[in-house]
């Protein structure tokens, strides 16, 4: 068993994993139980102090691929939560209603040099 003594080594020997989005490759697809009614959420308010930096944001992770613009309505809407750091805003999704309708999949995938090869998928 290999141990690393340092929060500094362990960013130093996994940097792949702690740069860039993340993204697997290929195309995925979640399976949604169809016996699910689709829930849209509301938007949760966002203080008027924190609009401008929210919706530079987004921006931001619109054109980095994150997220996409829809301009018609969806089944599934999750609310967007808002996390303020002392540098930054964060912007997160709480799929807590659409985690209950996928399918789960217990496939195990390798995900080529991550470190994790039997990651659940």
């Amino acid at each position: 068993m290999h141990v690393v003594s340092k929060e500094n080594d362990i960013l130093k020997e996994y940097e792949g994993l702690f740069s860039g989005l993340g993204c697997l490759p290929g195309q995925h697809h979640i399976q949604i139980d169809q016996t699910v009614k689709p829930v849209v959420h509301t938007p949760r308010r966002i203080p008027v102090a924190l609009r401008d930096r929210v919706v530079d944001e987004l921006h931001r992770m619109e054109k980095l691929g994150v997220i996409a613009r829809q301009n018609e309505p969806m089944e599934w809407v999750d609310s967007m939560v808002t996390i303020v750091k002392p540098s930054k805003i964060s912007i997160c999704m709480d799929p807590k209603d659409l985690n209950e309708a996928i399918n789960g999949s217990t496939t195990q995938c390798s995900l080529g040099g991550s470190g994790f090869p039997h990651a659940k998928c």
